[in-house]
């Protein structure tokens, strides 16, 4: 492990894949080295259009990979309350940190005293021995404050809602597309390999459908000539209703495969944009 690095106590840095800081290499071992070496050029790391809050909750707070590591690392800055999140409640997780904030919710706590004598305070004090549960609150929110939306537990994520379009029986005649995007399971889940370093990966996506008045049945279509062949050219195809606004054709970009099941996925798609416009 390097020398100087944030955080500085060995027993914080749990996995660099999930953590901001990297080992030293020359000290690995070769396999680990190796290792090391193809995660970085096959481009692994965490990537998804949503995470669950079981992983949310799993990954490590301190130099947490997805946060603000400027202002994680002031936050990490030794004071009497990071000491006490550490030493004292020994937070680990994010779920660990959200925990303890939840405290702050709770009936007849009080923000605002260092003395507060709320059920929640006085566990705390016995539990963990700590002597300022409220600012040890404070502290842990302005932590969980650093961490990407996509990442921060906390409010509506895309899981909150897939589920309850999952117990909506369709309309007779229609079948629900499958919007679910949100990733489940343990923290390696969450590993994508081949990733764009410059991708958008930290805002929420909304992905919670717009109601509309009407109900408008739109056909897709893909073509091709000479598919499957050298020399193909495919196109997409959209309709509505005659001369209807939605109504779309166009020939696909040639750096896209020409093939007709491409077209069809270019026509779904720009079907989904244009409905997305009225």
């Amino acid at each position: 492990m390097p020398d100087g690095g944030v955080p500085r106590q060995r027993e914080l840095r749990v996995n660099p894949f999930l953590q901001s800081w990297k080992p030293k290499k020359q000290t690995l071992p070769v396999e680990l080295k190796e290792m090391m070496r193809v995660a970085k050029k096959y481009g692994l790391r965490l990537e998804g259009l949503a995470f669950s809050r079981q992983i949310m909750r799993s990954m490590p707070m301190w130099d947490h990979a997805c946060a603000d590591k400027a202002a994680v690392r002031r936050l990490a800055a030794m004071s009497n309350a990071t000491k006490c999140l550490m030493t004292k409640h020994r937070l680990r997780t994010v779920g660990d940190f959200a925990d303890l904030v939840e405290n702050a919710d709770m009936a007849g706590h009080n923000m605002e005293s260092e003395k507060c004598e709320c059920t929640s305070c006085k566990e705390i004090r016995e539990r963990t021995g700590c002597e300022n549960p409220t600012a040890c609150m404070s502290r842990a929110s302005r932590f969980l404050a650093t961490l990407a939306p996509r990442w921060d537990p906390r409010g509506v994520h895309p899981e909150d809602y897939e589920r309850d379009e999952e117990e909506e029986p369709p309309e007779e005649g229609a079948e629900w597309f499958d919007r679910r995007i949100t990733i489940h399971g343990h923290i390696g889940d969450a590993f994508r390999i081949f990733t764009d370093e410059d991708s958008p990966g930290i805002q929420r996506i909304d992905m919670r459908p717009q109601e509309s008045e009407q109900l408008v049945v739109v056909a897709t279509d893909g073509s091709c000539i000479n598919n499957g062949q050298r020399g193909a050219i495919a196109g997409a195809g959209v309709y509505v209703d005659d001369n209807h606004h939605m109504n779309a054709s166009l020939r696909l970009p040639a750096d896209m495969d020409q093939s007709n099941q491409t077209g069809e996925m270019v026509a779904t798609l720009i079907a989904t944009m244009k409905a997305d416009e009225t």
